[in-house]
């Protein structure tokens, strides 16, 4: 018998999958995502347990259905929603780039899904619901609130006026409708406050479909907004029922990185339980909040699924469902046909720099810790052509590592700011390009043979950021070629394409904090443990080697006069006592969320590092740690963190789970 679920680590969608919405037919469930200006549009998974999901097809797949001709950046498809009724499924979405709402059915979520049947109204985010008498509700954001009326699903036409059924509890944008029937209540959930950090998700119900709908008191159901947590800006909710009466939510979240926090994966999928208060409201997660990891006792079945090929050799006449391409392609653009086992690529005037369809082909960046290969084999003959690899947010944020006439180069476009930051000269006609992400940075780098690698330029991900790029999308990785204005004379042939990664995130012990800091920590590691004072409990060399003491200190930022300041977040099941250990060259301050605990201003001898205890008294929940060191020397190889119990009871108790 399969084991049950019984605790979800998020984000269970990972990467640029926003507005998630959901539907079950009897142990199946179904999801789609918006996908803004990239095609196909609104993927669609499938998943037996909710926290396993496979990608199984897209809704949109033909141009008839999906025109995104110079589709502005998040421009496209909105917010979809599906829906399953009498045997069949049901999505509908809105096509920013055509201001039409459109509705495609099909009897097999994995498709081919039909024509768009489009609704002549405004609006963003619409949703269905099938009502037991047969009525069909249409609803989406109108410009007061949310606004509703019956609808013909055959035929697009509405039945009635629309007309405003809510406008929220005060909070900006409200968007992103749904109505359900639970009893005799029909409740109308909706996202307020836009869908950055002041996200929210309320409810309201009435016992007629057509309202007055009376505000849940307990609202939000779901927010984050001003709490230190390592997911932010969650909203933009559905919910399902599963076989057994239990409730869930599969919502928008976002993984901030760095300081001030900005993240460029985009916005993720979440899911978390939903309780039902003793008068009948639902409450999402733990009192509207998620921590890290999600203890449950009402779990399904546990439903595998095979993991994502990392490696696309190209062998196959069609693309695999996880590549993407910018708005519609063009056909001259791209083919897997004209060098067999290749991806080829023709270089249109088209360029990263253009808000339009160029030879472009790619795939989400999932993880914040990545690495993208790619063998290419491309000959320029003029200095306007070029081919290669591209972190890519939008047409005015993107970074790349290209193969030009006779050179190598990282170039980088920041807004209005574009630059080659790096190059070497380069002629032969195959070359391998890498793109090597952490949480901080990306890392470009090129080699002849495969094996011997050299490192150009890094990119910082702040730059590609929502926060800095604006718009409603994620980073992608992708092959591209352009002539930058002209055609390319040659074409460029991708052999393959790997992506890896070692799902470092997910894991409670990392190693040593930054890969310039290991060379060296590690000459230094028997005159560190031999300078600590006999008394001392923690062995050092374990915790540079990596045990579960070991915190995974995320770097926010540094400056060359010596000051680091570094973070994580720690989840404790229990209330308990522990101990911060400190191994340090030099001065240190600690922060409990945002609130100083400890002070240590003394510098100290480099060759003697110093140690620091640091008490810390954890309720049950999330908690966000800084550390601040003040290096003696500016390279900080004295710098070590370790956790342990502080008393007997709190040993007893399960250990922190300590994430970036």
């Amino acid at each position: 018998m399969a084991d049950r679920i019984t605790s979800i680590r998020n984000p269970v969608i990972p990467g640029f999958y926003p507005d998630p919405s959901i539907c079950r037919v009897r142990n199946d469930f179904y999801l789609v995502n918006s996908s803004f200006e990239y095609f196909p549009g609104v993927p669609i998974f499938h998943s037996c347990d909710l926290v396993h999901w496979r990608q199984i097809g897209h809704c949109l797949t033909r141009q008839s259905q999906l025109p995104l001709e110079r589709a502005a950046a998040s421009a496209g498809i909105y917010a979809p929603t599906i829906r399953f009724h009498a045997g069949r499924f049901y999505m509908i979405t809105t096509n920013t780039s055509i201001n039409r709402h459109l509705i495609v059915s099909a009897d097999d979520p994995a498709g081919p899904w039909s024509e768009p049947v489009l609704i002549n109204c405004g609006g963003i985010d619409p949703s269905l619901f099938f009502d037991d008498d047969g009525t069909v509700y249409f609803s989406c954001t109108g410009q007061d609130g949310i606004v509703q009326a019956p609808i013909n699903v055959r035929t697009g036409k509405l039945r009635s006026k629309l007309r405003c059924v809510w406008r929220g509890t005060g909070g900006k944008a409200p968007e992103g409708p749904h109505l359900y029937k639970r009893g005799s209540w029909y409740y109308l959930m909706i996202a307020e406050g836009g869908t950055e950090y002041g996200h929210m998700e309320t409810i309201a119900r009435s016992m007629s479909p057509d309202g007055p709908f009376e505000p849940c008191p307990h609202n939000p159901i779901l927010t984050h907004r001003s709490i230190g947590s390592p997911y932010q800006a969650l909203g933009h909710a559905d919910l399902v029922e599963d076989l057994r009466g239990n409730w869930w939510a599969v919502f928008l979240g976002v993984r901030p990185q760095g300081y001030p926090p900005r993240y460029h994966l985009g916005r993720e999928t979440f899911v978390a339980p939903v309780t039902w208060t003793s008068d009948d409201w639902p409450i999402i997660g733990r009192e509207g909040r998620v921590g890290t990891v999600i203890n449950v006792t009402c779990g399904l079945k546990e439903c595998p699924v095979p993991p994502l090929v990392s490696r696309d050799d190209f062998d196959s006449t069609t693309l695999k469902l996880d590549w993407a391409f910018l708005r519609n392609p063009r056909e001259a653009d791209w083919s897997l046909a004209a060098a067999p086992g290749h991806l080829r690529l023709h270089g249109s005037a088209v360029s990263l720099n253009h808000e339009d369809s160029p030879a472009w082909v790619g795939r989400r960046q999932r993880h914040l810790r990545c690495e993208v290969t790619t063998k290419m084999r491309f000959e320029p003959g003029a200095a306007n052509e070029e081919a290669g690899l591209t972190v890519y947010m939008n047409h005015r944020h993107h970074y790349e590592i290209a193969r030009s006439a006779g050179r190598v180069l990282v170039r980088r476009r920041i807004g209005s700011l574009q630059s080659v930051v790096a190059e070497t000269p380069y002629t032969a006609a195959e070359i391998y390009l890498r793109i090597e992400a952490d949480p901080i940075e990306y890392r470009f780098a090129f080699a002849e043979d495969g094996h011997n690698w050299h490192e150009l330029a890094t990119g910082e991900t702040a730059y590609l950021s929502t926060e800095v790029a604006g718009g409603f999308t994620g980073v992608f990785c992708a092959m591209y070629a352009t002539g930058n204005g002209k055609p390319c004379a040659v074409p460029a042939d991708f052999d393959w394409f790997d992506y890896q990664t070692a799902d470092l995130e997910s894991r409670r012990v990392s190693p040593p904090l930054a890969r310039w800091r290991v060379s060296e920590i590690q000459p230094k590691l028997s005159s560190i443990a031999d300078a600590l004072c006999p008394e001392d409990s923690a062995n050092w060399q374990d915790i540079v080697a990596g045990t579960d003491g070991f915190l995974n200190l995320h770097a926010l930022s540094g400056d060359a006069s010596g000051r680091l300041y570094l973070a994580t977040n720690i989840t404790t099941a229990h209330a308990g006592n522990w101990t911060l250990h400190l191994g340090h060259d030099g001065g240190c301050r600690v922060f409990l969320n945002g609130e100083p605990i400890f002070s240590d201003p003394r510098l100290r001898n480099p060759a003697l590092p110093g140690r620091s205890r640091v008490p810390l008294k954890l309720r049950a929940g999330e908690h966000h740690l800084m550390i601040a060191f003040d290096l003696a020397d500016g390279r900080g190889w004295g710098i070590f963190t370790c956790l342990e119990a502080a008393d007997e009871a709190t040993s007893r108790l399960p250990f922190p789970v300590v994430s970036s």
